[in-house]
């Protein structure tokens, strides 16, 4: 029988793992999958204990507690675990997430039918505050449309699953690089990582989670800062990846890329919004977030990426 195991970290957040255990309970039985979780608590503080207490009668969960701070020691800490067990598929979801009920069957289905892939990353459905930007809500609802299968190049950890080889001694022995510890990013790298090599990631539009976005990071500023910083650690990936000469080639090529893309999209804004205001708004948040890239990635040659994820939100 398949077993896949999913992996939740999180730190100083009991009431958002508590709507994710609930959610846990609620995934729908897959006839011939077994389901098994991993939480790894990090941080000095340990306040899930309570939490998980509630839970443990209805679903089978190991804990550990990752005393040293970092998304990237809790991950590599999952991936311990999940090795020392006989799952076959690892999946990360975030603590400030909740799974739908067919999640899970969507995710078989798709290893199944696909057997040359190696990681399956799903749809994360953000569900934007009523504070939220307008222009954010219409871009949200423009990538909301997406539902078609197609092959990724790197994805974010909110909602993945990798075969076992990835991780195993006997495979490829893959694990989060520290460097991005609190910086962010390290996902996409690993990724990077793993397609460069020749392994293939696949979207899964139909297994979905959903986050309710909290109100300070719907804030326009908070939303562009963000969106500068993942461009300046995106800086740091290309120079591991290609080498400092190749690396500063491609983030150059990248600046003006964005460029590029801003202005197109500035520009079809312009003419959009005056006949289909929602797709005009989403427009100019779409150049918005290539604007930011230019910025994060020309701060990239100046000044070390920002710690984003040395504190917590939502707590």
């Amino acid at each position: 029988m398949p077993e896949i195991v999913i992996a939740i970290c999180t730190r100083e957040r009991p009431k958002m793992l508590a709507e994710l255990l609930h959610s846990c309970i609620n995934l729908t039985p897959v006839e011939g999958v077994a389901l098994r979780f991993i939480l790894v608590e990090s941080g000095p503080d340990t306040v899930s204990h309570g939490v998980i207490d509630s839970f443990s009668d209805k679903i089978d969960i190991t804990y550990a507690h990752e005393a040293r701070i970092g998304v990237v020691r809790a991950r590599n800490r999952a991936i311990e675990l999940f090795l020392r067990g006989t799952g076959d598929w690892l999946a990360f979801i975030d603590d400030d997430e909740v799974i739908d009920p067919d999640w899970a069957a969507a995710m078989n289905a798709a290893i199944v039918a696909l057997p040359d892939y190696s990681i399956f990353a799903g749809r994360a459905i953000m569900i934007e505050p009523e504070s939220a930007p307008r222009i954010y809500k219409a871009l949200r609802a423009q990538r909301a449309r997406r539902t078609t299968s197609y092959e990724r190049k790197a994805v974010t950890t909110q909602n993945v699953v990798f075969r076992r080889a990835i991780f195993a001694d006997d495979g490829r022995a893959m694990r989060f690089d520290l460097r991005f510890n609190t910086i962010g990013g390290s996902d996409y790298f690993l990724c990077y990582q793993l397609t460069d090599a020749g392994e293939k990631i696949r979207f899964v539009p139909k297994a979905i989670t959903r986050e309710t976005v909290l109100a300070e990071r719907a804030a326009l500023g908070f939303r562009l800062r963000k969106q500068i910083a993942q461009a300046h650690h995106a800086g740091l990936i290309s120079l591991l990846r290609f080498g400092r000469f190749r690396g500063h080639i491609h983030n150059v090529w990248m600046v003006l890329d964005a460029l590029a893309r801003c202005l197109i999209l500035l520009a079809k804004a312009a003419v959009i919004v005056v006949y289909d205001e929602q797709r005009g708004l989403a427009c100019f948040a779409g150049a918005l977030n290539w604007l930011c890239v230019v910025i994060g990635r020309l701060r990239f040659i100046w000044r070390n990426p920002a710690d984003i994820y040395a504190s917590v939100q939502g707590g």
